[in-house]
């Protein structure tokens, strides 16, 4: 478990799918491939406050929409 952001309380679980080799000239250090759904923004106040935005971002009439566009 990887913990992101201490205030907001973000908690990320990571599974290594699979290694490649490296390759001579190339990125010697882990990096994420492909994954499931984007990452929330910062400071978008933590787990709730995300289920909050996804709402917004959703919904063209709410009244925080156009304000999460910027």
């Amino acid at each position: 478990m990887v913990v992101h952001d201490f205030g907001d309380g973000w908690n990320h679980r990571i599974t290594v799918e699979e290694r490649l080799v490296v390759r001579e000239g190339h990125n010697d250090w882990p990096m994420c491939m492909a994954g499931k759904n984007a990452c929330p923004p910062e400071d978008v106040g933590g787990p709730p406050g995300y289920m909050d935005f996804l709402e917004a971002m959703h919904n063209p009439t709410h009244e925080r929409h156009a304000d999460y566009w910027r």
